[in-house]
């Protein structure tokens, strides 16, 4: 578990600095003039060209180190943040989220090899990883709403907090030098004589489809935020959002690592399930309720993600059993993808 326990250290790092430009973005879009389109734009194009380097460095990771991919990813997220800081319209915020994205999108294939190939028991290492990365984003929420509670939910505001973000984002790269990495005891293959098992491709088509309607957080910020307008003024409801944004990272912080060990107990299928159940319980939620009734399905959002994000990754490497990096990639790709196509589709509605 030395692996999990570092790198999962290094998530809680870049998770403070994420956590604090996250539940402000869409608003930060917002005071620089971006509409629907542009937070759609912001949440799927980003995750569009992650998904690409997740492809490629999942193939990349079977044939070089997978540390020195992860700490490139992690750097490069670091320095995106920094110039997004500098940002003067909502197309800078995009590129440079974008960027962003693609140091996720580099050192995310090879990070979950990493702790596919460290651990047996995969619920509770990628329970471990996802509590402890975001116990990170807790950390980080609760310094942005401490912040612009005593200041002002501004555009000047919003830089400050990016700046101050993106300089954490470095300190998360300290970690990494620990990480130990087994010696490749396979021949690399190319993706065309990949194989991919019936159950493998079985998996990639149920998450492909499921990401495809996973509305991105930045739209249930929003959402809550403009409900809690109806009675409440427009910066108490951001500072409101944030507060709820901090409970929904807690419930699933506390719920990932369990959550984790259970799935091992009873398998990964049915915890993912229920997952979906619940989302589609918490969306119609959002699409019919308004004021503070929203807070409701905000709360039970937190332990959907402690069921689907670790659980679903854990299913995946069960699956897999060698060629990690590539089929992780693969996974990463499809629902990346997805996660686009959807998010233009919520953002032209929006």
């Amino acid at each position: 578990m030395r692996n999990v326990w570092l790198l999962g250290m290094t998530s809680l790092l870049t998770d403070v600095s994420s956590e604090m430009i996250l539940p402000i973005l869409p608003f930060f879009i917002e005071a620089l003039g971006g509409k629907g389109l542009a937070i759609g734009l912001a949440a799927g194009l980003g995750e569009a060209a992650a998904s690409f380097f997740k492809l490629f460095s999942g193939w990349l990771a079977e044939r070089t180190r997978k540390k020195g991919l992860v700490f490139t990813g992690y750097g490069l997220s670091s320095v995106a943040k920094l110039f997004m800081g500098m940002a003067s319209n909502w197309g800078a915020v995009v590129a440079f989220r974008t960027v962003d994205r693609i140091g996720k999108g580099i050192r995310t294939s090879p990070r979950d090899a990493l702790i596919a190939e460290s651990v047996t028991a995969r619920g509770r290492g990628f329970g471990l990883h996802r509590a402890l990365d975001t116990a990170g984003a807790i950390i980080g929420s609760i310094i942005v709403l401490t912040y612009l509670y005593y200041t002002v939910p501004q555009l000047a505001n919003y830089k400050v907090v990016i700046f101050v973000a993106a300089i954490i984002g470095f300190t998360a790269l300290i970690p990494l030098i620990w990480v130990r990495e087994k010696r490749i005891t396979h021949e690399p293959i190319s993706f065309k004589r990949l194989p991919l098992s019936p159950e493998f491709k079985a998996f990639l088509i149920i998450t492909t489809l499921f990401a495809f309607g996973n509305v991105n957080y930045m739209f249930f910020l929003l959402k809550l935020a403009k409900g809690l307008e109806l009675t409440v003024t427009a910066e108490r409801a951001i500072l409101i959002t944030l507060a709820f944004y901090i409970l929904f990272n807690i419930i699933y912080t506390a719920f990932a690592y369990p959550i984790g060990k259970w799935s091992d107990r009873i398998g990964k299928h049915p915890v993912v399930i229920t997952a979906f159940g619940l989302y589609f319980l918490i969306a119609i939620g959002f699409a019919t309720l308004d004021g503070y009734w929203l807070l409701v399905p905000f709360m039970f959002y937190g332990l959907f993600f402690a069921l689907l994000e670790g659980t679903q990754r854990a299913w995946g490497a069960d699956i897999m059993k060698r060629h990690y990096g590539m089929q992780f990639g693969i996974f990463h790709f499809l629902t990346g993808i997805a996660t686009l196509i959807g998010g233009l589709v919520a953002g032209v509605l929006w």
